[in-house]
Order: C-alpha cells, then structure tokens, then sequence
C-alpha cells in the first residue's frame, strides 16, 4: 500500500479555508496552526479569543491580529505577524517550499 505524501502547512490551511479569508479569529487561529506556528506564537491570539468569550461574543480575524500586534513588544513573532496579515488580506499563507536536497548538502557538495 503506497504511502501518503503529508501536507504541507499551506495545503492544510488551503483546504481548512478553501480560499475565504478567515472572518473569525478562531478561524485565523486555527489556520496559523495548521501552517505549522507554534502554540507559544499564538497565546495572544487565544487569550483575545478567551477573552471575547468571556463576554458572550466571538473574536474577528482582524481583532485577534490587533491583539497579536499589540502583544508582539519585542518583534520576536514577526513571522507569524506577517503571516497573519496575509492570512486576513488573502486568505492564503505562503510556506518555503520543502527542497528537495537541503541547503547544507547543496554547499557542500558545491565545494567538491
């Protein structure tokens, strides 16, 4: 039996969003995931969802991305910042793609 080939983070979100920009902040978060952000990068997002809980609504996309922002002080979560915009403005996330030799084996075998 053939082995299945896994998603890459991008075809997860793809096929969770099937193209729609996330409208919810569950949303956004649950794609920010499935692209493969760790949950440490996400605590801001979950406490903004949390907290719209707390006050019998749900969170948007764009509220949970201000929250993200306001919480990211040390620029450490760039990243997932700029992954989150473009989750929210498109809909998609772009992920380097996987290559097919990694980088370290392609300098060195430049260097035979």
């Amino acid at each position: 039996m053939p082995v299945a080939e896994a998603k890459s983070g991008a075809e997860r979100v793809q096929e969770f969003l099937g193209g729609k920009v996330p409208r919810t902040g569950a949303e956004l978060v649950k794609a920010l995931k499935l692209s493969g952000t760790p949950d440490e990068a996400l605590v801001a997002a979950r406490k903004c969802l949390a907290d719209a809980c707390e006050e019998d609504r749900g969170a948007t996309a764009p509220e949970v991305l201000a929250a993200m922002e306001a919480a990211d002080e040390d620029g450490r979560n760039e990243g997932t910042l700029s992954k989150a915009r473009r989750l929210v403005a498109t809909g998609k996330v772009r992920t380097p793609e996987r290559a097919a030799v990694p980088i370290e084996e392609q300098i060195l075998s430049a260097k035979k």
